[in-house]
């Protein structure tokens, strides 16, 4: 090979030899998106399934899954909500029994003025994630074959992919601390069932091995 023929098949295979790494790492990402997407599928798979059953229902009913003339936004229902308070101010007779007492309210502890916390009670002063995440415009339509995605599309496929990751965790922990609430004795029940099974499996391993199992519980 003469030099200049040399020198630039060393560039071409340095040039592959990036590429290459630059593969790899959208490969690494692209991995974590398609966990986070399966994981995603199996956790709404009972709302999609009820969605769709829905769906069929009101569809043999004769309504119109899609027509949303009869629907009514947040901003508008506040709006005749407050229409109708101020509608029944005008209309209520209020007596002297039920006049608030201010001096009476001021020697109150301002604690006993705020209401009842519920630590069980779902945070809503959070962002929503139905609001704050932005559809990928590829994700009903299949990628032309051997494309690569720009560096800013792969990072932002990453994005989406630890947000819904940690909504979908977020939301388990809440529903486990919801019923652990509502049922105190779910934990028990979960413990002793898990030691049941623990048990039931030392026993088979202990018998496959000829042993006489001595029981700790």
């Amino acid at each position: 090979l003469d030099p200049a023929q040399a020198e630039r098949l060393r560039a071409d295979a340095a040039a592959a030899g990036l590429e290459a790494e630059s593969i790899a790492a959208q490969i690494a990402i692209l991995e974590v998106a398609d966990e986070a997407r399966a994981r995603h599928v199996v956790h709404t798979a009972v709302t999609r399934d009820l969605g769709d059953r829905s769906a069929g229902e009101l569809r043999a009913r004769g309504i119109d899954v899609h027509d949303r003339s009869d629907h009514v936004t947040a901003e508008e229902w506040l709006a005749a909500h407050q229409a109708a308070q101020a509608d029944d101010d005008q209309r209520t007779h209020i007596d002297e029994r039920e006049v608030y007492d201010a001096q009476d309210a001021d020697t109150r502890r301002d604690d006993d003025l705020l209401p009842a916390v519920d630590e069980h009670a779902g945070e809503t002063d959070l962002p929503d994630i139905r609001e704050t995440s932005t559809p990928d415009p590829g994700e009903h339509a299949d990628r032309p074959r051997r494309s690569m995605r720009a560096p800013d599309e792969t990072a932002a496929v990453l994005a989406r992919a630890q947000e819904a990751t940690t909504e979908i965790t977020n939301r388990i922990t809440a529903d486990a601390a919801r019923a652990a609430h509502d049922d105190p004795d779910a934990t028990r029940r979960e413990t002793l069932a898990r030691w049941a099974h623990d048990d039931r499996t030392a026993e088979r391993e202990a018998h496959d091995r000829g042993e006489e199992l001595v029981r700790d519980r």
